[in-house]
């Protein structure tokens, strides 16, 4: 074996070696679109035990919905990707011409405080759901993914309670019993 490499004094290896270096510079992956809700408070333990079965059975049924879904206000569809008790990611493909597919990420902590909230079956009106996602983008996304859910109601301005608020131009409403956890059946 020689110490000194001839490889390199051929011109086919330096033109191969241009070559190769300028296809890597030219091939960089281009990453996905990632849209992250801000969490203004982002401390997810509760320790009241019948609120996190709750919010387990809520991610429960999250995971088994089926795509694509469509949200109640605005454009697209989205399709959940995962539902954790750190962040639920949807995969959302806007039906604008020229709009790029996106990842988004809602962090799980806005959906338990917006499902405690549902849950006490009270109508919840879009600004309420802004209110807990600290702005209209969390807002919008915390009523598109509980308006999937079996036993809420989604109700029009129309229709709505005190419709003369802009704000409110879509109400969920509790109507059905609470999602389960996967293997827990009913009594009956």
């Amino acid at each position: 074996m020689q110490d000194d490499d001839d490889s390199a004094d051929l011109p086919i290896w330096n033109e191969w070696e241009e070559a190769a270096g300028a296809a890597d510079e030219e091939q960089t992956p281009a990453e996905p679109a990632v849209e992250v809700i801000h969490d203004p408070a982002p401390s997810s333990a509760t320790g009241d035990d019948a609120a996190d079965a709750a919010f387990a059975a809520l991610l429960a049924a999250l995971r088994a919905l089926p795509g694509p879904c469509a949200p109640p206000v605005g454009e697209g569809a989205f399709d959940i990707l995962y539902a954790s008790a750190r962040e639920i990611v949807v995969w959302f493909v806007s039906a604008k011409d020229g709009a790029a597919q996106r990842e988004v990420a809602i962090p799980a902590r806005l959906a338990r405080e917006a499902w405690a909230l549902i849950r006490q079956g009270a109508p919840v009106d879009e600004a309420m759901l802004r209110a807990i996602a600290a702005g209209a983008a969390g807002g919008r996304w915390l009523l598109a993914l509980f308006a999937q859910l079996p036993g809420v109601e989604v109700r029009e301005a129309e229709q709505a309670e005190q419709a003369e608020q802009a704000e409110q131009a879509v109400t969920l409403c509790w109507r059905g019993d609470p999602p389960r956890a996967q293997g827990k059946e009913a009594a009956s």
